[in-house]
C-alpha cells in the first residue's frame, strides 16, 4: 500500500517540549495533523538518524495491528511513531521495550498500574488505553524498523464513535487531565534507557512477561479467518504465544488477536 506524502520538515509549532537531549527525541518533527506518523517516519527512514520522533495532535489514518484504524480526538492524546536501526536479533524485542516503556511512563504520570495483554494492548484495570505496532523492514542494507505507540488521552472514548466499549482513556482512569508533554517526556526517557539496556544485551522479556494479563487465562485468538482457543501457558524467548489447547496439544503464535475469556 502506498504511503500518504510526507509533511512539511522541519516542525510546525505545537506545545510540546521537544527536542531533547536523549537518544530518541534528538531529530523530531511535531506535525498539527497527518495520516499516520507511521507513514511520516517510514518516509523519512532511508535518511533519517535513529532516534527520530514523529509526534502528532491528530491523525486522519492512523493504523493499529492488522492495519485497523486508530482513533482519538485531535488534541487529546499521545500519537507518536520512532526511527529504529536495531541488530537483527533485537528485533524481537522492540515490542517489549515499547510496551514497558509506557507502561512505566503511564504510571509514573498518572498513578495507575498498567498490564500488558499479549502481544500489544495497555490496559488499566482490564479496559484498553494504548497500544504498539512495530513495523521492520531491510532498507538499504539496514534493518529499519518504525514503532508506533498509541495512548489515549484526554477524552472520554464512550463519547467517540468507532471507539471499542472496552477501551478506557487516562482521563478516564485518572480522573482527571493529564499533562501530554510530561507523559512524552517519561515515555522518551524510559525508551532511551530500555534501548541502551537492550544494546548492551539485556533481555527484556522477562520483565514484559510479568506484566501480561494474558498467561494463566482461558483465551480465543483470532489468527487470520481461523481462531484457536486454548490456556495461554507461556511465551517463548521470541515472545511467542504458547497456547495448551482443550485437547492437551500445543500451539506457539507468532500473531493474533487475543480475546480473554471470562
Amino acid at each position: 500500500m502506498p504511503l500518504s506524502p510526507p509533511s512539511p520538515w522541519p516542525s510546525e509549532t505545537v506545545p510540546w517540549r521537544l527536542p531533547r537531549a536523549g537518544h530518541f527525541g534528538r531529530t523530531a518533527l511535531v506535525l498539527p495533523r497527518v495520516v499516520s506518523t507511521m507513514d511520516e517516519v517510514w518516509q523519512r527512514a532511508a535518511t533519517a538518524e535513529e532516534g527520530l520522533v514523529v509526534l502528532a495532535e491528530e491523525q486522519t489514518g492512523g493504523r493499529g495491528r492488522f492495519r485497523r484504524p486508530w482513533r482519538a480526538p485531535a488534541g487529546s492524546s499521545l500519537l507518536l511513531s520512532l526511527l529504529f536501526r536495531p541488530p537483527v536479533a533485537s528485533l524481537p524485542q522492540l515490542p517489549p521495550l515499547l510496551a514497558l516503556a509506557a507502561a512505566e511512563a503511564i504510571e509514573a504520570v498518572c498513578g495507575r498500574s498498567v498490564g500488558l495483554k499479549w502481544p500489544n494492548d495497555l490496559l488499566i484495570a482490564g479496559r484498553k488505553v494504548g497500544g504498539i505496532l512495530v513495523e521492520s523492514q531491510l532498507l538499504d542494507q539496514r534493518v529499519t524498523a518504525v514503532g508506533g505507540i498509541g495512548i489515549n488521552g484526554n477524552f472520554d472514548p464512550a463519547t467517540v464513535p468507532g471507539i471499542p466499549a472496552e477501551a478506557t482513556s487516562l482521563l478516564v482512569a485518572c480522573g482527571r487531565t493529564v499533562d501530554r508533554p510530561a507523559l512524552l517526556e517519561a515515555l522518551l526517557a524510559r525508551l532511551d534507557a530500555g534501548y541502551a539496556r537492550l544494546l548492551a544485551g539485556e533481555n527484556l522479556l522477562p520483565a514484559w512477561r510479568a506484566r501480561l494479563v494474558t498467561l494463566g487465562r482461558w483465551v480465543t485468538v483470532q489468527v487470520g479467518e481461523q481462531q484457536v482457543s486454548g490456556q495461554a501457558l507461556d511465551v517463548d524467548r521470541e515472545g511467542k504465544l504458547i497456547l495448551r489447547r482443550a485437547d492437551g496439544s500445543l500451539e506457539t503464535l507468532a500473531a493474533g488477536e487475543v480475546t480473554l475469556q471470562r
